[in-house]
């Protein structure tokens, strides 16, 4: 999340033409703003995994299988 904030052109804006506080405000604003929309995009996906037992099966399995094949190849 703090690289979507440090392309944030308002707090780009801030770090060059603001003093370190205000830069520091504009900073925590926009890093609230997006991880209040990263909760938006992942609410869904969390209601399936803690409410849908297959769902939750298949993405562990899934991502365990990915992950395991990758570290056997690395």
């Amino acid at each position: 999340m703090p690289e979507k904030v440090r392309g944030n052109g308002e707090y780009q804006n801030a770090i060059n033409y603001s003093d370190p506080q205000n830069a520091k405000l504009t900073f925590e604003n926009k890093f609230n703003q997006e991880l209040r929309r990263s909760m938006r995009e992942h609410v869904e996906e969390y209601r399936q995994f803690t409410g849908n037992k297959s769902f939750r099966e298949w993405l562990i399995n899934t991502l365990f299988n990915l992950d395991y094949e990758h570290d056997k190849n690395a």
